[in-house]
């Protein structure tokens, strides 16, 4: 993660920039004056600043700009300029950025409109503390306390759907937000996104997507696309094949019998692409262990802690000199968020019943906890919904399937894609060209018959690299024809599997057994046996019936184990 720490204080002790330095890693700048901390790390690319004796301002992210065609990676002297402004122009840019500016009892912060960066506030004992980490205020403040309540819809859902921390006493950034931190208040303002909705046509929205996918490169700096077997990255495909002055190259992770994997390299052959293939067992159980230990604790229960098998590459893009784009969120351009909502829930959604959609949006990560806290989250979970939908516009004015849009947009843009945003924004430069305002706005503009079925991507790549069309696609870890729609697609990619054709992934079970003394240790420790949130007979009856008794409950002991090792990064 490229990072902020910093600390705004009555005291003008000495000893601020000592306590605060045990508590955040190594820095690139710090600025240290009376009563103020501040320190910012992570990779130079994604970090900016100016350090001078009473005042100054930090940038972690990277914001970007529309150039006619081209993309501007905003330089540490374009900020300077735009955060001189006593009001920034913040939602002119596209990008993911939390900016921080401060003078003599004064911090300012800024996030970038859709939230995929974000900041953390704590306030206490004539202290404020605010960071990107979480973990690292929670350490400081000594706020370590789970706030079951606020957890209810990350746990239970696709995503969290409310912008709270999930720490007691933590406040959080949500997107478009502007916060101004005294000694004596915290006030924040958030403005939640929305698109223009300008009519907009096919063309539009392929230019524009071209445009992001067209960076003014520092020099030196090469771009890497992350290839998959799916569409939204052959969409990217297609626009670098078109355009022959931009030096670029492939990247696929995974294992070598993956779909995703097979069809990237079979792409790669083909075109004369060069190619990068990550893919390596796990380290060490030592090693894994400090790997799994920050991984957790950066991405805050979005992903399970096995993911750090296969994302666990991107330093070696960075230190390959890359500039990395990847497909993220190219679902949005498709129409194809949130489908068992739009087939079964338009209905709850206009009567705004909170408790008919919490189904159609959960997902099971385990049950493990004890009846109050699961009751709690649950419950919470549903207020959650009910808040949500008071922020959106009028379901029938503004269309049922962009509502559903929006939806996705407000909630996992910031709640999922933003937390493993600020993960790799400390290992390699990069950027989701799909991902970005400008582009999002142009696609509500767009005529639903566009974005349904694909219909658009499927219309870039015909037009822009009609190779691409020969090669299939995959989904749930089966292939099918380029040439079909979404439902086709899904029914017959099931018949497949069915039929014993799918990939079946063994990572999980692999990573598992690779770290089973230390999760059968963790699972019997004292800390675990006494957590009061815990049911720890059903933990035991989880853990034990997967490693002794063969019981096909690997996800869950996973999820089990990532908020474990999540409630300890909080306390160190």
């Amino acid at each position: 993660m490229s990072w902020i720490f910093g600390i705004l204080s009555r005291s003008s002790s000495s000893i601020i920039p000592h306590r605060c330095s045990t508590i955040h890693s190594q820095a690139l700048h710090t600025f240290s004056a009376e009563g103020l901390y501040i320190a910012v790390g992570g990779i130079p690319e994604t970090c900016a600043g100016k350090f001078s004796d009473n005042d100054g301002w930090a940038v972690v992210g990277l914001g970007l700009q529309l150039v006619g065609d081209r993309t501007k990676i905003l330089s540490p002297s374009d900020w300077q300029n735009i955060l001189a402004n006593p009001n920034p122009p913040l939602r002119q840019l596209d990008g993911h950025f939390v900016a921080v500016r401060w003078s003599p009892g004064i911090v300012e912060c800024f996030t970038d409109q859709l939230g995929l960066r974000t900041l953390y506030v704590s306030q206490h004992g004539g202290e404020t503390c605010f960071s990107t980490r979480q973990d690292w205020l929670a350490r400081y403040m000594g706020k370590t306390e789970i706030d079951f309540a606020a957890l209810g819809s990350r746990w239970l859902t696709f995503n969290e759907l409310s912008g709270e921390s999930t720490v007691l006493g933590i406040r959080k950034l949500g997107p478009g937000s502007s916060a101004r931190f005294t000694h004596d208040s915290i006030d924040i303002k958030s403005t939640p996104w929305l698109p223009d909705q300008k009519p907009a046509a096919g063309s539009d929205a392929t230019s524009m997507l071209e445009s992001f996918c067209r960076p003014i490169l520092p020099e030196g700096v090469t771009i890497s696309l992350g290839l998959s077997g799916g569409i939204d990255s052959r969409t990217l495909l297609s626009v670098f094949q078109n355009d022959f002055q931009l030096p670029y190259s492939v990247h696929t992770f995974g294992r070598p019998d993956d779909p995703d994997v097979r069809i990237s390299r079979d792409i790669a052959m083909k075109l004369g692409i060069e190619r990068r293939y990550f893919f390596e067992p796990p380290p060490s159980p030592d090693k894994c262990l400090l790997l799994m230990r920050e991984f957790v604790a950066q991405n805050q229960l979005i992903e399970p802690v096995s993911g750090i098998v296969r994302l666990r590459y991107f330093s070696f893009l960075h230190n390959e000199g890359k500039l990395m784009l990847d497909g993220g969120f190219g679902e949005i351009a498709r129409r194809q968020y949130l489908n068992r909502l739009f087939l079964r829930g338009k209905s709850a959604l206009r009567k705004h019943d909170s408790t008919a959609i919490l189904p159609l949006l959960r997902v099971d990560r385990g049950a493990f906890f004890n009846h109050e806290m699961a009751s709690m989250m649950e419950q919470k979970a549903i207020e959650h919904i009910d808040g949500l939908l008071d922020t959106m516009p009028d379901i029938d004015e503004f269309g049922i399937e962009n509502f559903i849009d929006l939806l996705a947009v407000r909630t996992r843009f910031p709640n999922y894609g933003g937390l493993e945003q600020a993960r790799l924004d400390g290992e390699v430069m990069n950027y989701m060209p799909f991902a970005q305002p400008s582009f999002l706005s142009k696609m509500f503009g767009l005529p639903l018959s566009l974005r349904r079925n694909g219909k658009l991507c499927r219309n870039i790549i015909s037009a822009l690299c009609p190779e691409l069309t020969g090669f299939p696609l995959v989904k749930y870890g089966t292939t099918y024809p380029f040439q079909l729609s979404s439902l086709p697609a899904m029914v017959f990619t099931r018949a497949k599997r069915k039929l014993g054709f799918g990939f079946v992934d063994s990572t999980v079970d692999e990573f598992l057994h690779h770290m089973k003394e230390f999760v059968l240790d963790t699972a019997h420790s004292e800390s675990v046996k006494t957590y009061p949130a815990y049911n720890h007979k059903k933990v035991c009856e989880l853990v034990d019936g997967y490693y002794h008794h063969h019981l096909p409950a690997a996800e869950h002991v996973d999820w089990w184990l990532s908020f474990e090792l999540w409630r300890q990064s909080l306390s160190g």
